[in-house]
């Protein structure tokens, strides 16, 4: 890793076989969102006002579904920079692993909304599965996190006749101490139900606390590989497997496309949204407004005090 950033990579050599682990920096490079820039400006009545940083959070989240609903981020905007970008590419160029593993803190193939990931930067997401696809298409895994909930994702590689030839995977793992269910309830089954775009089956998803385990199993010239999801007893509650083939094995490079489903994103959240962020306004509004009041009152009690005290 050289220049600013926590980027780096592992490969792990064994009597088997090797395996490279790529730990991406999802943060430090990355652009501002529209939400990113709005927060800021009301982040100074956090402590003043009640309820207003419960009321960022919300704001924030449904402002990541507006945003990812009308793809405002196409066309400008970056999560790695260009120099993790172009370390990236130099690492993933080599023939040095049977199997590649790229770490994502964010979630790569979700179209959930109103979660943080790489959707919300669609360019980017694009320029990721074109190098996978132009490297080792076949031979990557995908690990993500944050989202506070485990989830199977993939994503075909379409030939031309529009058949799938293999799965890109990618296992989410989230959290060990803090979990959607824990947090939300009710609400985080309702909320994880709505977008259920590229995982592997709508099921395919955990709102425990839960960690990720890698099983590999390997054979002359394939290498299986299990992506896991586990609960707090340690049973598997998720679980996908692929099948690659080892180095020198075939052609690296994918004669098909990576076509992740963009899913039907849009009027629920919109609706959601606009409704939500204007309640949050009008609160906001009439606390300001009574605040204002209160002041003035208390203004005209002082002055009416002090007027008493000089008659007297």
């Amino acid at each position: 890793m050289k220049g600013r950033g926590l980027y780096r990579s592992y490969t792990f050599e064994g009597h088997e076989g090797s395996v490279k682990v790529i730990m991406l920096d999802t943060r430090y490079h990355r652009d501002y969102l529209f939400v990113d820039n709005l927060l800021p400006a009301i982040a100074w009545l956090n402590g003043k006002i009640p309820f207003v940083g419960a009321l960022t959070r919300v704001i924030a989240s449904l402002f990541r579904a507006f945003v990812s609903t009308f793809s405002m981020q196409y066309d400008f905007g970056s999560i790695l920079g260009e120099k993790q970008w172009a370390w990236l590419e130099n690492e993933m160029k080599g023939d040095d692993a049977d199997v590649y593993i790229i770490v994502s803190s964010v979630q790569v193939l979700t179209e959930m909304p109103v979660v943080e990931g790489w959707h919300h930067f669609p360019q980017e997401r694009e320029r990721l599965l074109k190098l996978i696809q132009a490297t080792h298409p076949q031979q990557t895994v995908m690990v993500s996190g944050d989202v506070h909930y485990g989830e199977m994702l993939r994503v075909p590689c379409n030939n031309e006749k529009g058949e799938v030839e293999f799965y890109l995977p990618e296992l989410t793992t989230s959290g060990m101490t803090h979990s959607c269910e824990s947090q939300m309830r009710y609400l985080c089954k309702w909320n994880i139900g709505l977008a259920h775009t590229n995982r592997v089956n709508i099921d395919s998803v955990y709102p425990l606390f839960n960690f990720g385990t890698i099983d590999l199993q390997w054979g002359e010239k394939e290498v299986g590989v299990t992506l896991n999801l586990k609960g707090v007893g340690g049973g598997t509650q998720l679980s996908q497997s692929v099948t690659v083939p080892r180095r020198g094995q075939g052609s690296t490079i994918a004669q098909c496309k990576f076509e992740p489903d963009l899913g039907v994103k849009g009027s629920f959240y919109v609706v959601f949204f606009c409704c939500v962020v204007g309640l949050a306004l009008l609160i906001l509004l009439v606390v300001l407004l009574l605040r204002s009041l209160v002041r003035r009152g208390l203004r005209w009690w002082r002055a009416r005090r002090e007027r008493q005290k000089k008659n007297e």
